[in-house]
């Protein structure tokens, strides 16, 4: 027998998640289109915890793909590399996948970055860039920043979040 307590406690939660929803900050009730070579438990955690639904692909090919049957369905696309190497050699596939989906922000994550970086310092293929392993504020805040940084491209206003 219920006493009120746990669904008064669980309509608390529904209404934080749905403030949280309307106020498009972080990853609450997104989708995710996750390109990485590997499964990241961690990261898939971390998304799941924000309240975010999540795909992972292995391949930008793959993802295109999904994205070409899906488009509306997503509203952010994370990359993750282990290796800058491989960035470097893939930056013509990110930028092609940033003109075929501008407006979908975009957040690179990598064990190799030195710190996260949300502002001018980002690389022209991402909205904001996150260090693995990542925490949930981290993510929270990279989503954010994101968010606002595709928004300012997509106005044409060159500032980005710092």
């Amino acid at each position: 027998m219920s006493n009120g307590i746990g669904a008064e406690s669980i309509a608390d939660r529904l209404f934080e998640k749905l403030e949280r929803r309307r106020s498009d900050d972080g990853l609450s009730g997104a989708n995710v289109l996750v390109i990485a070579p590997t499964p990241d438990r961690a990261l898939e955690a971390a998304i799941v915890h924000e309240g975010a639904d999540y795909f992972t692909t292995a391949t930008i090919d793959d993802a295109v793909m999904v994205l070409n049957l899906q488009a509306a369905k997503w509203q952010f696309i994370f990359i993750v590399s282990n290796d800058i190497h491989n960035v470097s050699e893939n930056i013509p596939d990110f930028m092609a996948l940033r003109r075929l989906y501008p407006a979908l922000p975009i957040v690179w994550l990598s064990p190799k970055l030195a710190h996260d970086a949300f502002g001018s310092e980002i690389p022209t293929f991402c909205d904001a860039a996150v260090s693995l392993p990542v925490s949930d504020t981290s993510l929270h805040l990279a989503a954010v920043a994101a968010r606002k940084n595709r928004s300012r491209a997509r106005s044409g206003d060159p500032r980005r979040t710092a």
